[in-house]
C-alpha cells in the first residue's frame, strides 16, 4: 500500500489473500466508524489502521471494527473514542530491554475524565495474533498487559489484567483508569 487508504464499509482478508504492506511506505488506513476488518493469523495489515471519532452508548461493549480493542464502557460518557492499532516490526515496543508483540493500540477519548465516576471503571479487551511473528519470540502462555503514559518511553505492567486466553487469543485488563499506549508483552520480563 504506497498511499493512505479508506474504508467505508469493510475489509476482509481470505485465506490465501496475503497481507497489505502499508508499514514499509508509511501508509495508513482509516476505517469509517461503521467499517469493520476481518482478518486471520496470516492474513493481515502490516502497518497502522484507524478508526477515529466513535461514539457509542452508555453501558455496551464496543469492538472498533475489527482494531483488536473491546471496550466496555460505564456508565458515563467518554466522548468521541480513536483507536490506533500498529501491527509489525515497526509496533513492537520496549522497555527495561525486553520487547513486546509486534502489535500495539493507541487509545484516546475525548473524555478521559469520566473513568471511574461513581466506582465504575471500564474493561479492555485486546485481541492479538498467535503467529509466530506476531508474538515476536513471546510465549502466549507468558503474555501480559502492558500501558504507556508517555508514548512508549516508559511502560507499566498492569495488575489487573486477565491470564491470555489462548483460544480467542485475548487478553483482558479490568478496572482500567485512563487511556494511553497499550501493548501485549511477556510478564517474565516485562
Amino acid at each position: 500500500l504506497t498511499s493512505d487508504a479508506y474504508v467505508r464499509h469493510s475489509l476482509v482478508f481470505n485465506t490465501g489473500s496475503g497481507m497489505i504492506d502499508g508499514d514499509t511506505y508509511g501508509s495508513v488506513i482509516t476505517l469509517d466508524t461503521t467499517a469493520t476488518i476481518t482478518e486471520n493469523n496470516s492474513n493481515y495489515v502490516l502497518g497502522t489502521v484507524q478508526m477515529l471519532g466513535k461514539h457509542w452508548a452508555n453501558n455496551t461493549q464496543f469492538t472498533f471494527g475489527g482494531l483488536g480493542v473491546d471496550l466496555t464502557q460505564g456508565n458515563y460518557n467518554l466522548g468521541a473514542v480513536d483507536v490506533i492499532r500498529y501491527t509489525g516490526p515497526s509496533a513492537i515496543q520496549t522497555g527495561s530491554g525486553n520487547s513486546g508483540i509486534a502489535r500495539a493500540w493507541d487509545i484516546t477519548p475525548q473524555n478521559d475524565s469520566a473513568l471511574g465516576r461513581n466506582g465504575i471503571f471500564p474493561s479492555v479487551v485486546l485481541h492479538y495474533s498467535d503467529n509466530t511473528t506476531e508474538l515476536n519470540g513471546i510465549s502466549e502462555s507468558d503474555l501480559a498487559v502492558f500501558r504507556s503514559d508517555n508514548g512508549g518511553s516508559n511502560w507499566e505492567m498492569l495488575a489487573n489484567y486477565t491470564t491470555p486466553n489462548t483460544t480467542l487469543n485475548t487478553m483482558t485488563s479490568t478496572h482500567v483508569s485512563h487511556f494511553s499506549k497499550w501493548t501485549v508483552g511477556s510478564s517474565i520480563t516485562p
